[in-house]
């Protein structure tokens, strides 16, 4: 009995030492979130590509910023919020990915 309750006690460590870490990830994830939804409703705004790019030299952001304009401007303002939530999905799940496998 000791020794079922003494793995218990280290399982349920283990999970939260495994939690917090994915926990971090999530936060992490959910900052970059608020990038990305500031580039796409930007995008979607009609701010020009060129203004977009002007004075930023982090890699990950040029890319994300140059994927924003892969996307049409949609012309109902529903359409638009469609365009930003989809982005920030699959940026969100690209940080995911990125964060489990480093």
């Amino acid at each position: 009995m000791r020794k079922i309750i003494g793995v218990f006690i280290v399982a349920i460590i283990a999970i939260m030492l495994v939690s917090n870490h994915v926990f971090a990830e999530v936060q992490v994830c959910k900052e970059w979130s608020y990038l990305y939804d500031h580039v796409m409703y930007e995008r979607q705004q009609g701010l020009n590509k060129d203004a977009a790019l002007m004075d930023v030299d982090h890699p990950h952001i040029k890319h994300v910023i140059k994927d924003a304009y892969t996307y049409p401007i949609a012309e109902s303002t529903m359409g638009k919020f469609n365009i930003i939530d989809e982005f920030v999905k699959k940026w969100f799940e690209r940080c995911m990915y990125i964060m489990q496998n480093n």
